[in-house]
């Protein structure tokens, strides 16, 4: 499992950088994609969701170099380097937001706001396209996009911490960031909300009708009696 912890207000106004190790070489066992160095023009998809909340979206994993023509990543015979930045949800950063991050633009280039205290089980895909959609309306994978399942865990916590008082010459406790727009309900050991389908810009679609956006709370199921309240994104970005 991987850990990420925004302490303070000033520590959660950046992204946190994540980086992973991941052995894809032996779990794929895949020459067009192990061969020749950095992914032979594949994309790394992320796909996060949340054990209790069920908070999902999909991004591409931050490429080393190539993004656009030929995407590369760091690896040798032992590992994959999959980072990618984390965003606390300040309301700036959400819709609504001076500086949104929860949009398309951040997705391509590895960056995701997902809300604290929650895990997140992540799942890895890899194609040649960056449409970070891996599944057409019948809940099919599209051609091209292989699935390669969860190969990770993400704990995203946020802290209190000790900072120096300069005003009182002593020490005192910061809280965490309280603009975190979430309220959290009760939790259940399992989630039993359905695994999301993702649309082109990394949130979750409606797959009965056939759109790439579903602009109800429920596809987010931020509705339910267990979960999270979180804010109204915009669909179509």
């Amino acid at each position: 499992m991987t850990n990420v912890n925004f302490d303070n207000s000033t520590d959660s106004a950046t992204y946190k950088r994540v980086n992973m190790y991941i052995n894809l070489s032996s779990i794929l066992g895949d020459p067009t994609l192990i061969s020749g160095g950095g992914t032979g023009g594949k994309y790394i998809w992320l796909q996060f969701r949340g054990r209790k909340t069920n908070y999902q979206r999909i991004i591409i994993a931050d490429v080393d170099s190539g993004f656009g023509s030929n995407p590369q990543y760091i690896h040798n015979d032992r590992y994959w380097k999959i980072s990618f930045g984390v965003y606390y949800p300040l309301a700036s950063f959400i819709e609504g937001g001076a500086a949104n991050k929860d949009i398309l633009a951040q997705k391509l280039f590895g960056y995701v706001v997902l809300p604290a205290d929650e895990t997140y089980d992540v799942y890895f895909y890899y194609s040649t396209s960056a449409s970070i959609q891996p599944y057409d309306t019948k809940g099919d994978l599209i051609s091209g996009v292989t699935a390669l399942g969860k190969l990770a865990v993400l704990n995203v916590n946020q802290s209190a911490s000790l900072i120096f008082d300069g005003v009182n010459d002593g020490w005192k406790v910061q809280e965490p960031d309280s603009t975190q727009p979430n309220v959290m309900y009760r939790s259940f050991v399992n989630n039993e909300l359905s695994f999301q389908y993702m649309s082109s810009r990394g949130k979750p679609r409606n797959t009965t009708t056939g759109d790439n956006f579903e602009l109800s709370g429920n596809i987010d199921n931020r509705n339910a009696e267990y979960g999270v309240q979180t804010w109204t994104p915009d669909y179509n970005d």
